[in-house]
């Protein structure tokens, strides 16, 4: 098993699907350790989410720069990507205010 980690995100309340977001460079195991997520899932797969408002998610965010277009981040391809990614995260963060449902989530998947 292997695990990734989302930003997922509905704007408005009443909005029917979450956006969502993966920033790769992100180290999921120092996020995991530092906040309480909680399980959720099936007996395949499980998934830990995290409900955060929009200052959390700010401090999360300067939090994970250091990781940032570093080691292999740091390949043409990845900071490409990367770049897009965090065009993602600064909408999104334009977006967000205290009745958007905002969530962390770190996932099992097979590779």
């Amino acid at each position: 098993m292997a695990f990734g980690i989302h930003i997922c995100a509905k704007i408005h309340p009443n909005d029917k699907e979450n956006v969502i977001i993966e920033p790769s460079w992100w180290n999921y195991r120092e996020i995991w350790k530092e906040h309480n997520f909680v399980q959720t899932g099936n007996y395949a797969y499980t998934d830990y989410i995290w409900n955060l408002d929009k200052t959390e998610f700010i401090n999360l965010l300067k939090s994970q720069e250091k990781y940032l277009n570093q080691g292999i981040y740091a390949h043409e391809q990845w900071i490409k990507n990367n770049d897009a990614t965090m065009n993602q995260i600064n909408n999104l963060l334009e977006q967000i205010d205290r009745d958007s449902d905002l969530k962390i989530r770190i996932f099992e998947w097979d590779y």
